[in-house]
């Protein structure tokens, strides 16, 4: 049979290292679970710009080729809950205009004293053009290389 000191010991041990888990996740600063990444989307598509952050504590914010980017019904919308650190974006009705660019996910400091706020690495989105409707620099580069031959 086991000392009751022994028993007691481990039972402390246990119970600090369960105090030190809670005490971390309570106190824990903000960081990445998942950012955005480099997607593609059909014109009028839909399509969900992932970011996910652990112990989030800031305001989800999201910007676009460096200009901020609001919530808007039925255009930018929460793909799940910011709340519980999920501050994933769904665009719908993609658009060439609006939407093509580079994205990024920014999450404000848990409080004013901490340097925890989180800036993800710029995740280009690209709406695709019609098929054929787009010619790239270096088709028209040989077109006129073509062309200037023919009429030399």
């Amino acid at each position: 049979m086991k000392s009751k000191k022994s028993l007691s010991c481990k039972s402390l041990t246990l119970l600090l290292m369960l105090l030190l888990v809670v005490v971390n996740n309570v106190n824990g600063i903000q960081k990445w679970s998942q950012q955005p990444r480099y997607q593609e989307v059909n014109p009028r598509g839909t399509i969900v710009l992932p970011c996910v952050i652990i112990n989030k504590k800031g305001e989800c914010r999201w910007e676009r080729d460096g200009t901020p980017v609001g919530i808007y019904p039925q255009k930018y919308e929460w793909a799940s809950s910011p709340e519980n650190g999920d501050c994933s974006l769904r665009i719908l009705d993609a658009n060439l205009e609006y939407d093509d660019g580079v994205w990024q996910c920014q999450v404000t400091p848990s409080s004013f004293s901490v340097k925890d706020a989180l800036i993800s690495e710029g995740a280009e989105l690209v709406v695709r053009g019609k098929q054929g409707s787009v010619t790239s620099q270096n088709e028209i580069c040989a077109h006129d290389v073509i062309n200037e031959t023919n009429l030399n």
